[in-house]
């Protein structure tokens, strides 16, 4: 099998989804490439943006306080 000679494309094509793949042979030293496109989206699920915003900041601190216990390690006290 050959090397990839050349494949031709824009900028535009670079944001859609593609797949490169070996054409059947036909006979001689050159190995065709079949490029198929699609414009079709692929779904790439995100996590939620935190909006800090609107957070109510008061009651974080107060959650984060009332589940915080101190430790003794080491013969010191970490709070």
């Amino acid at each position: 099998m050959g090397t990839v000679g050349l494949i031709l494309s824009n900028r535009q094509s670079l944001h859609f989804h593609h797949h490169i793949s070996q054409g059947s042979l036909c006979g001689s030293d050159h190995v065709p490439l079949t490029l198929k496109i699609t414009t079709n989206p692929i779904s790439i699920p995100s996590p939620p943006i935190p909006d800090y915003r609107s957070t109510n900041w008061e009651d974080f601190k107060a959650t984060l306080t009332d589940i915080h216990e101190p430790r003794q390690l080491d013969d010191q006290l970490y709070i």
